[in-house]
């Protein structure tokens, strides 16, 4: 976390060398706040908490964009998070500087006060992507008020885990979403593509657990189109964008479709003909054997790329290319 720390007064000069040497941060002028509000990721401001206000706030724009702010007194006696506590951040580095202090840590999110989970956090925890269309905060203020939550978990990762482990009193856990209509909020997390109950917020979190594999043809002309086409197949068979890694045959590593994948942010793996070969597939093809010495490359490389998991799509053939896609042993349930 790259830090900045404006000393406000001469008073906080102690303060902020002990700040400095354990967050490695850089001691700017509050002048400079503006110029730099996008190159740090925490600004910590020592001194009074309404000149601190008074500084951030022609910069402040969006919880999900803003770095942390921590307020600290002079004397080092109370470490307040000001803003971005959560996403940014904030209340975490105000523990740690309490800590470093021997301060009081001050800290008004009321799910923090309230040991409930940060929910506008899952997302960066763990890895998620949230896709319902219901409002955040709408949610959050639900949770945090402790009307009626169910929920639901079609998978397993440590993201579940915890939430088991550390289920609130007015969480259930169910089984099926018909039995979350008389809730005031669902939360799920699935892989998989749902229909909401009517009248009930909804946080649906999507984990990255699925292995993508695919077959080639060789240059294919149409490649701009093909993860679009992709894209269209998960959805159609019910999938939401779960997708950890592409995985193929080696041979393909030179493929413009592999760079076009790449330009996406996927994370794409390789495995060899021999290994491919040596998994048991539910479709192989001699006429793939002949070409690429294997006689599965998509559904292979997908048992493979998912450490042996199981197949939840089995090969789909499309123009010039086929898919699969598995999910590890680990993560189901």
């Amino acid at each position: 976390m790259r830090t900045a720390i404006i000393v406000i007064s001469e008073a906080g000069q102690e303060t902020a060398r002990l700040i400095q040497k354990e967050t490695q941060g850089e001691i700017i002028e509050r002048t400079d706040v503006g110029a730099h509000w996008s190159d740090y990721d925490a600004f910590v401001f020592i001194g009074a908490m309404g000149i601190c206000v008074r500084t951030i706030a022609p910069y402040v724009d969006d919880k999900h964009t803003d770095p942390a702010v921590v307020c600290v007194d002079s004397m080092g006696l109370h470490v307040i998070s000001v803003l971005s506590g959560h996403v940014g951040g904030a209340n975490e580095l105000t523990n740690r500087l309490a800590s470093l202090l021997g301060a009081d840590a001050v800290i008004t999110t009321q799910s923090d006060n309230a040991n409930l989970w940060a929910l506008d956090t899952m997302e960066q925890r763990f890895g998620w992507s949230v896709e319902s269309e219901d409002e955040m905060n709408d949610c959050i203020f639900a949770f945090v008020n402790k009307q009626p939550t169910a929920l639901l978990l079609d998978v397993r990762d440590k993201g579940t885990d915890y939430m088991e482990r550390s289920l609130p009193s007015h969480v259930t856990l169910i089984k099926d979403i018909k039995e979350a209509k008389d809730y005031k909020l669902l939360i799920i997390v699935s892989p998989y593509v749902k229909r909401y109950p009517r009248k009930t917020l909804v946080l649906h979190f999507v984990p990255k657990i699925a292995s993508v594999g695919f077959g080639l043809a060789d240059h294919p002309a149409n490649y701009q189109y093909i993860y679009d086409d992709f894209c269209d197949v998960l959805l159609d068979k019910g999938l939401l964008p779960c997708v950890k890694d592409y995985c193929t045959i080696d041979v393909k590593a030179d493929e413009p479709f592999v760079d076009e994948l790449r330009t996406y942010g996927e994370t794409v793996r390789f495995f060899t003909a021999d290994e491919l070969a040596q998994v048991e597939v539910p479709t192989p093809s001699d006429v793939v054997e002949k070409h690429v010495g294997t006689p599965s490359v998509s559904e292979a490389a997908a048992i493979l790329g998912s450490n042996h998991g199981q197949l939840i799509i089995k090969k789909v053939k499309g123009d010039n290319w086929t898919l699969a896609v598995a999910i590890p042993k680990e993560n189901l349930r």
